[in-house]
């Protein structure tokens, strides 16, 4: 992370407005360390969502923020999921699956990815690995889990470290760890967080690479009329 021998707050925006039926809650903090003189920001996002909504959202990031290329493929070049309990948890899906009327089995799925080799000095490549547990049937793929039916989502998440070749004093360019993506989704609650760290210029947008932030804006606009992009320019 950003070691910040001073913090300098550009935005520390919250916006809530609670009724029925919508619910928000947008924080965004912009940060310079004086010692590197450079560029650091923290994105949090709370969204009240429906159950319908859930399966939207799970289905287009499937199919469009991280895509079947990356879903079917063995390794993800300067990409990784997110330490969670000594795992990099890429994808993590909870649910159920309908067995009759009455009577419901849990099923868990989880992409895992681990370092495989540094791909030269620019870049680095991790392996992927899926792992499911219950009743999910193996010949429903990834990918068509937001809209099959009888399934029952319970929870998912989405977690992403992207890569991006930087100068050492040490090591000279070397890939490193420079932004983060989490999704976490619940039947009623949408959480998301980015951050960023080492960029040379406050305006610049995370997520770049891959478009993820052009795709993750057109989901997001679609499902709940929102670009995070729009938070990120206001800062």
């Amino acid at each position: 992370m950003l070691k910040q021998v001073i913090s300098i707050t550009c935005l520390n925006r919250i916006k809530a407005v609670t009724n029925s039926y919508y619910c928000m809650l947008v924080d965004l903090k912009i940060n310079r360390s004086w010692l590197t003189l450079k560029w650091g920001a923290l994105y949090k996002m709370v969204h009240e969502i429906t159950a319908a909504q859930q399966s939207i959202l799970l289905d287009r990031c499937l199919r469009e923020l991280l895509n079947q290329e990356l879903l079917l493929s063995s390794s993800a070049i300067d990409i990784k999921g997110i330490d969670s309990k000594s795992k990099e948890k890429l994808l993590s899906i909870r649910g159920e699956v309908f067995l009759s009327e009455t009577e419901r089995d849990p099923f868990e799925l989880d992409i895992l990815t681990h370092f495989q080799e540094f791909d030269g000095v620019h870049h680095i490549k991790h392996s992927l690995e899926e792992i499911r547990a219950g009743s999910l049937p193996n010949f429903v793929q990834t990918q068509n889990l937001g809209r099959v039916f009888p399934l029952n989502l319970t929870e998912w998440s989405i977690g992403l470290e992207i890569f991006e070749s930087r100068r050492t004093l040490v090591l000279g360019y070397a890939p490193q760890a420079t932004q983060s993506l989490e999704i976490k989704c619940s039947v009623d609650k949408l959480e998301i967080e980015i951050s960023t760290e080492s960029q040379e210029k406050k305006e610049t947008l995370p997520l770049q690479k891959l478009n993820l932030l052009e795709k993750l804006d057109k989901i997001l606009s679609d499902v709940i009329n929102l670009r995070i992009s729009d938070s990120w320019k206001a800062a």
